[in-house]
């Protein structure tokens, strides 16, 4: 075969496993009378060995032949590159809260004692950073500033002008935003920036991997400042910039862009630990004729001059509203808490902020007023009072994170609020109702007999066995990865050859691997327990060829934290349901209707339930799923019944953002202020201003 295409080569190994298939069922045919204890055992071994043989070696030349394959890098980068833009859009709208535009904040390069990068010029605006960038030798970026500055914005800015159609070249490279808070430096950058692609974008692994490889993902490192603590050179922000200079692509060093604050990025660089060949720049702070210019976008009519006492404050640089408002998050802080009115209650007036003596007070008056002033005008019913006391309980446990030890080998995370894997939220719990679930896998041969099945009335022997079954799942099942990822059922794999070839061959396997152990079993129980083999062997071999035509992670097109649980709870239910529908099927062809059905019913349970648990090593997402729903009802209460919606409206609201398939609170800020006020403030009602 050494001048056929690997597709080719695909379909002749198959065809040679039906071959050897079905001369294994003919000679098992010819040498079985139908009756118990009198066969060859012999020619069912050979047949079977054959068998398991064929289809181990088809495997392993399937694996050989799609790595073989050659990957169009250019294509997949493309394809990323178009998620990436619709996401980072997506998230500019939301940071900025409805404004068309992000102030034009400008910035100043900040010489280092060594190692700047060649082409760095002395000042720049964020609308022509990307042309900066450019310039840079290496491209490598550092962007500082003072919390609330505009990090965030400015990487976000950068991404999408380096994006733009107009300037990206076909097959370019792809700048790829990525928290820091999330690093894990196992295996190297390369590694963990795969990832990070797999996880954020839901990318093929293999594809993630050959992108990282050729230099086409341009990563975005997005918050230094909030991997720890600690400024010293041990410190995990030390560790990432240290691994960061080591990360190459040829001959050079890497693209990369870095944000941090200036007084973390600061100590790390006094402790020795900073980005090399990296052009640093600091955000500027907002000034009053900037501020003015967002300001006269937003406000109209007579609300105008009740901001004018506030804009003149701004201009005198000893005045607490010039150090609190000085930053774009502040001074967005501030209009969004003084143009969302509430006409039953009066509306509130921007001049209350100049009785405020310091900036610490102008803060906390802001960030308190904040979560009900987005209530008033965000779609939903949600009562600020209660959203505060669920947003804070989230954002104690992510500061609590910070000093809790690795919990099974990861680092919580202390800004990402992912939905699969806030369990440890509720402490042990919801590992252990998990757990705990596969011990109703008896009920399903109980309901069975009791629904009065023929099999399991002539051998009850399996309603005493099996509780040790289920025991020794559970123990299984408890050894299991903690950290389950979610996935997906990819219909549209249903159009292509890739995923028909694949669903047919795995089904086949499956079917194998299904009715080996039943051919055996049936040498000792008879023609009865071989129609129950067959009908675990079809059901087993289509969920394994469904997992494998169909379960895949996509072009990371559509990311959304919410909708990851929705598909993976619609996934393995779809395969609960197609297995046992295929059992129930089988059976009722050889016992009846009422067989079928009975049996149906319960092993469509079975199999949806073994799927939820991740009992299948190739359906991880039903166990991804299944600990989020123990959270949420082991936090009845505490936190929102529907969580997942409770977020998505809180990102609609403003309060927090999305970054991959996490959210984060808006602004690191609004963080601590809520993890420090569990409950609302309670303030007087709101006097006139003469």
């Amino acid at each position: 075969m050494g001048g056929m295409g690997a597709g080719r080569q695909v379909w002749v190994l198959w065809a040679a496993v039906l071959l050897v298939g079905v001369a294994t069922v003919a000679v098992g045919a010819r040498s079985w009378p139908w009756e118990k204890g009198d066969v060859d055992p012999a020619a069912i071994s050979v047949g079977l060995t054959t068998l398991v043989s064929a289809v181990v070696v088809a495997r392993w030349q399937v694996g050989r032949s799609e790595r073989l394959t050659p990957v169009d890098t250019g294509k997949w980068a493309d394809h990323l590159a178009k998620a990436v833009y619709a996401a980072e859009t997506r998230q500019r709208q939301q940071l900025l809260a409805g404004h068309p535009e992000p102030i034009d904040l400008e910035f100043v390069f900040t010489p280092a004692p060594a190692h700047d990068a060649i082409g760095a010029d002395p000042a720049g605006t964020l609308s022509g950073i990307a042309d900066y960038f450019d310039r840079l030798k290496p491209q490598r970026l550092v962007i500082t500033g003072e919390p609330g500055s505009g990090k965030t914005v400015t990487a976000i800015q950068l991404i999408l002008l380096l994006l733009d159609p107009a300037r990206r070249q076909p097959g370019g490279p792809v700048p790829v935003r990525v928290s820091a808070a999330g690093w894990n430096p196992a295996g190297g950058v390369h590694a963990w920036l795969a990832r990070r692609l797999v996880a954020d974008y839901k990318m093929h692994p293999r594809n993630a991997r050959l992108l990282v490889d050729a230099g086409l993902i341009l990563p975005v490192i997005d918050g230094l400042d909030e991997m720890d603590h600690a400024d010293t050179s041990a410190s995990h922000a030390a560790e990432a910039l240290r691994a960061l200079n080591d990360y190459q692509h040829g001959t050079g060093r890497a693209r990369i862009v870095v944000t941090c604050r200036t007084g973390r990025y600061d100590a790390l660089s006094d402790a020795k630990a900073f980005a090399q060949g990296a052009a640093r720049i600091a955000l500027q702070p907002l000034n009053a004729a900037q501020a003015e210019d967002f300001l006269d976008d937003i406000v109209v009519g007579t609300d105008r001059p009740r901001w004018q006492p506030v804009l003149e404050a701004l201009t005198q640089p000893g005045h607490p509203l010039a150090q609190a408002l000085s930053t774009p998050w502040r001074f967005t802080l501030a209009t969004t808490v003084y143009t969302r009115h509430d006409r039953d209650a009066g509306d509130r007036d921007p001049r209350d902020l100049l009785a405020l003596s310091d900036a610490a007070q102008v803060s906390d008056h802001l960030l308190a007023r904040y979560i009900p002033a987005t209530c008033k005008t965000a779609p939903g019913r949600y009562d600020p009072d209660q959203v505060h006391r669920y947003l804070a309980r989230l954002a104690r446990y992510l500061n609590d994170n910070t000093t809790r030890p690795p919990l099974y080998g990861r680092t919580l995370s202390s800004t990402d609020l992912i939905l699969y894997e806030l369990w440890p939220l509720a402490g042990w719990l919801p590992r252990y109702l998990v757990t705990g679930l596969i011990l109703l896998l008896p009920l399903w041969f109980f309901v069975g007999a009791i629904l009065g099945d023929p099999y399991l009335a002539d051998n009850p022997w399996m309603l005493w066995l099996s509780p040790v079954v289920a025991a020794a799942l559970a123990a299984a099942i408890w050894e299991a990865d903690p950290w389950p990822e979610p996935s997906r059922l990819d219909w549209s794999r249903l159009a292509t050859r890739e995923g028909l070839r694949a669903l047919a061959f795995d089904f086949g396997v499956g079917l194998a691997g299904g009715l080996a152990p039943g051919f055996v079993w049936a040498i000792f129980a008879g023609w009865t327990a071989l129609v129950l083999t067959v009908a675990c062997g079809i059901s087993y071999g289509l969920m394994k060829g469904l997992v494998s035509g169909l379960w895949e992670p996509g072009d990371g097109s559509g990311v959304n934290p919410r909708e990851l649980i929705r598909n993976d709870f619609l996934g393995w239910f779809t395969l609960g349901l197609m297995g046992g529908l295929a059992f129930g099927l089988t059976l009722g062809l050889a016992f009846g209707p009422r067989s079928g059905l009975v049996n149906g019913l319960s092993a469509a349970f079975l199999l949806w339930f073994l799927s939820v648990i991740g009992f299948e090593t190739r359906i991880t997402g039903g166990a991804a799923t299944t600990r989020y729903l123990m959270l949420l009802l082991c936090t009845r209460g505490r936190l929102p019944w529907r969580l997942s919606r409770f977020l998505h409206w809180c990102y609609q609201a403003g309060l927090v953002r999305i970054s991959g398939v996490a959210y984060q609170f808006r602004h690191h800020e609004l963080q601590d202020y809520l993890a420090s006020h569990p409950l609302p403030l309670i303030t007087p009602p709101q006097q006139p201003v003469a």
